[in-house]
């Protein structure tokens, strides 16, 4: 028997966050599997973001050292 609901919370649980920089100045943050995105002012707003999107202030949140650019929808 599948439980398609039950796995789906699990996984939405267990988001990781990148927050990163663009060139621009703006702090990104951007789920693991891109789905969720923010663009801040600052790397304090965005680590808040990611950390109450994915679920707790302990999920993981990596720092990227390249430069993000934020994805548009069309």
């Amino acid at each position: 028997m599948n439980h398609p609901a039950r796995f789906t919370s699990v996984i939405d649980r267990c988001r990781g966050f990148v927050v990163s920089q663009n060139p621009r100045g703006q702090w990104i943050a951007r789920e693991g599997a891109g789905l969720i995105e923010g663009v801040f002012r600052n790397q304090r707003d965005a680590v808040r973001f990611a950390q109450f999107e994915a679920g707790s202030p302990e999920s993981v949140v990596v720092f990227a050292g390249g430069a993000a650019q934020a994805r548009t929808a069309h």
